[in-house]
C-alpha cells in the first residue's frame, strides 16, 4: 500500500456568521509529475 500524499492544505476561517475557505497546494507536489487539478476553480499555484 502506497503512502498518502499531501496535496495541499484547507483553511477554514469563521468571520462573524461566515465561514471562508482558502486552499494551498504543497509545493512539492506541484513539482511532480503526479500533479492535477484538485478542482477547476482552483489552479494549480502554490501559496504566497
Amino acid at each position: 500500500m502506497q503512502k498518502p500524499k499531501i496535496r495541499g492544505v484547507e483553511r477554514t476561517k469563521q468571520a462573524k456568521e461566515k465561514k471562508a475557505f482558502s486552499f494551498e497546494y504543497d509545493k512539492t507536489w506541484l513539482k511532480t509529475e503526479q500533479k492535477f487539478l484538485l478542482d477547476t476553480d482552483i489552479q494549480l499555484f502554490g501559496g504566497l
